[in-house]
């Protein structure tokens, strides 16, 4: 059996929340990692099965991860690529969500390893409620990445 890829997702409100209820159809080829600086919400997204597990400390959470996905704002994009540019696995591809691409392209270009790639992505919510309560793998008022 193939060893499954680990999938960290950073920031688990409603975007973070929702990508990995979405990656539960894959849990035979994927472990799930969440981290938040909001030690509530990572509970709050573990209890409800977005996650296989949290960690507290941001390192841990990456350096074993094939891919990342950083589902933050813009403003915490950068000292977060920062923070953890030297702990990423060669050959890791990072997701990003932020609502701006030049800057956090820019940030990418000078801080990540050259053997680490990001693209860049961005969802389209149409939720009434955008907390992670609202979180969904599927539904027809959120489209994941656009």
């Amino acid at each position: 059996m193939a060893e499954k890829l680990q999938i960290t997702i950073v920031g688990l409100g409603l975007v973070g929340a929702s990508a990995g209820l979405a990656l539960r159809r894959y849990a035979d080829k994927v472990s799930i990692v969440g981290h938040d600086k909001d030690s509530k919400l990572a509970a709050k997204a573990k209890k409800m099965g977005a996650v296989d597990r949290t960690e507290w400390n941001l390192i841990s959470a990456v350096s074993e991860a094939d891919r990342i996905l950083l589902a933050l704002p813009a403003d915490q994009i950068r000292s977060t690529l920062s923070a953890i540019s030297k702990d990423l696995k060669t050959g890791c591809l990072l997701l990003d969500t932020a609502e701006v691409k030049a800057a956090v392209l820019q940030w990418a270009a000078e801080l990540l390893p050259k053997e680490v790639h990001l693209v860049g992505g961005h969802p389209i919510l149409m939720v009434e409620n955008p907390s992670v309560d609202a979180a969904s793998a599927v539904s027809s008022r959120t489209s994941c990445f656009a």
